[in-house]
């Protein structure tokens, strides 16, 4: 993904979400819809 928002935000048409639940890994962008 390519957010730069630490809440996540939109990526083009799609809207990505920030999720934390992988502890230490690399934030990871949830696509919700596009």
């Amino acid at each position: 993904a390519d957010g730069t928002a630490n809440k996540g935000g939109r990526v083009g048409s799609c809207l990505f979400k920030i999720d934390r639940t992988k502890g230490e890994s690399p934030l990871v962008y949830k696509k919700l819809e596009c």
